[in-house]
């Protein structure tokens, strides 16, 4: 006898996921009931009611004794909002050609209109933040969100990124300062080759040194492409953040990134 599948649902931050009760709903407390609420610790709850007032869990409580705006999910597991590290909102599939990203030649308007469908997406399917490293367009589309005029997950981005066409540290700094000024949430840097290339160095220390601490001065985390031993031991010297993808460390270099409090987003 097969058993019945399990459905879920995630909380949908923010009010988007309640559109329908419209205004009246941002003034009222919503109250999404289910038949079992999973708290992200690794605990079953039961049958819960999750209160939300201004798109933010006030309360769980015990299923029938909240009052508001009731949305009755019924049979299903309610978990919270999933959170994506490492995106490229922007990023989609060219409709004439079939291309990547890197391939197109395509108006900023139907930029735009493909993230703002990415992120409508990505909220459906329960994923309520995300890191893009990421775009300028990521800007006007998290401001956009932020003000709920498209829905979408919250949206933490890195605008462009510090590459080794960007120049000198000197270069570097001025860049990591437009970022900052433009509105920023983290800084981006490809330190190394693409894994296809064989993932060396593309960066000195100097360059990296000045890419990170600058962003340290701005109050900004710093996370660098970055996969091979090399590269990374010049991330960790550089005090930056964190490294993505890293597929190509050896034990040595990730007991230093340990060490020295350096984070792996392994991005597979």
């Amino acid at each position: 006898m097969r058993a019945a599948p399990v459905r879920f649902a995630a909380v949908l931050a923010g009010l988007t996921a309640f559109g329908a009760a419209g205004s009246a709903a941002q003034e009222a407390e919503v109250v999404v009931r289910a038949a079992r609420v999973l708290d992200g610790l690794g605990n079953d709850l039961g049958a819960r009611d999750v209160a939300v007032r201004g798109g933010r869990i006030v309360r769980v409580a015990p299923a029938g004794t909240e009052r508001g705006v009731l949305y009755d999910l019924g049979d299903v597991t309610l978990l919270p909002g999933l959170i994506d590290t490492h995106v490229h909102i922007a990023w989609h599939f060219d409709r004439a050609t079939g291309k990547t990203h890197s391939d197109r030649n395509e108006s900023g308007q139907d930029e735009a209109l493909y993230a703002a469908a990415n992120a409508y997406v990505t909220l459906m399917n329960g994923v309520t933040t995300v890191q893009s490293l990421g775009a300028m367009v990521d800007l006007p589309l998290r401001e956009a969100i932020e003000h709920e005029r498209v829905p979408g997950p919250r949206i933490v981005t890195s605008g462009a990124a510090v590459t080794a066409g960007t120049g000198d540290p000197a270069a570097i700094r001025a860049h990591v300062d437009r970022m900052a000024d433009a509105g920023v949430d983290v800084i981006k840097v490809f330190a190394s080759a693409s894994i296809r290339d064989g993932g060396g160095p593309t960066l000195s220390q100097d360059q990296l040194d000045a890419a990170c601490s600058r962003a340290r001065e701005r109050g900004l985390r710093s996370f660098v492409h970055a996969y091979d031993p090399e590269s990374v031991r010049r991330v960790v010297a550089a005090k930056c953040t964190g490294v993505e993808h890293g597929a190509l460390l050896d034990r040595a270099t990730l007991e230093l990134m340990a060490r020295e409090g350096v984070y792996l987003d392994p991005n597979v």
